[in-house]
């Protein structure tokens, strides 16, 4: 009789130690300090804090449902908030690129980086503001360039390649230039923190018109992650130039980040206009 209710004992203690395991993990929120079982914090909002994972397939440490290294699937079967995935992005002929992904679970904010092939171990998040919805505008890639554009929450994150069409400005054909006022540049000495003129012309226009700008650097080991952009850029009928004012140290600061040093050689800068090559201008950098 003795071992019949030791073994109805144990049995009861194995199921309630199954339905402990059963339950609802409890974490505790970073943000307010409150315990909760589910994938939000019910006092702030805040989301849960996702453990990392090690893909037993390659190795790669990972946060999110898949590996971002081999694409394996998390093998605990644990499932973040926002699994993002489908990125896709779409030239929308104005220098504008749209860029969309879905994410069932909506878990915003959003940021976008930017990666180009050439570039070591150096991407850029080139906007200011996270992405509160499911896509967004931007006029920040260059034509021509390939990037890897990945869409991240903190939680998961999916990437897609995509090259922005290149093609010429064709709204007026003469008068098309961009002069700067040095032509080469000690990239290791004074010159570094220097600035320079940059005087952008057109065509004598008939009325004001209004164009996303873009103004690119391209070294002699490709293209860097150094941008200047106008959402308007406004071309007066009343002149027939434009004349601005350039650092060189946030161009050389990107370009040691993009490649690691600072190349020697000619370096072009290139303007384009609604998304289209305008013209382009070179100088040479030279070092010790």
């Amino acid at each position: 009789m003795m071992k019949r209710i030791i073994s109805v004992l144990l049995t009861v203690a194995m199921l309630l130690s199954l339905c402990c395991v059963a339950h609802a993990e409890t974490w505790t929120c970073p943000a307010c300090g409150t315990a909760n079982e589910g994938n939000f914090c019910s006092q702030c909002g805040e989301k849960k804090p996702v453990s990392e994972w090690t893909c037993p397939a390659c190795g790669t440490v990972n946060s999110g449902n898949f590996c971002s290294g081999c694409g394996a699937k998390r093998p605990d079967g644990g499932e973040v908030a926002g699994g993002i995935y489908d990125v896709r992005c779409e030239d929308m002929g104005d220098g504008h690129t749209r860029i969309s992904w879905n994410d069932p679970a909506n878990a915003g904010p959003y940021t976008i980086t930017y990666k180009a092939a050439e570039w070591i171990d150096y991407s850029t998040n080139y906007g200011e503001d996270p992405c509160r919805g499911t896509s967004c505008s931007v006029i920040c890639l260059i034509p021509g360039v390939s990037y890897t554009i990945t869409v991240s929450n903190g939680y998961s994150s999916a990437s897609a390649e995509y090259t922005p069409p290149k093609a010429s400005f064709t709204d007026f054909k003469s008068n098309k230039e961009i002069k700067i006022s040095k032509s080469y540049v000690e990239a290791f000495g004074e010159d570094y923190n220097s600035s320079f003129k940059m005087d952008l012309y057109h065509a004598k226009l008939s009325q004001n018109r209004i164009y996303a700008f873009l103004l690119a650097v391209r070294t002699p080991m490709g293209y860097c992650s150094y941008i200047e952009t106008y959402e308007e850029l406004e071309l007066e009928a009343r002149y027939i130039g434009r004349t601005g004012y350039h650092a060189f140290a946030p161009v050389f600061d990107a370009v040691k980040a993009c490649f690691g040093k600072i190349p020697t050689g000619k370096y072009y800068l290139e303007a384009y206009l609604g998304g289209k090559f305008y013209a382009t201008v070179s100088f040479d950098v030279r070092g010790n």
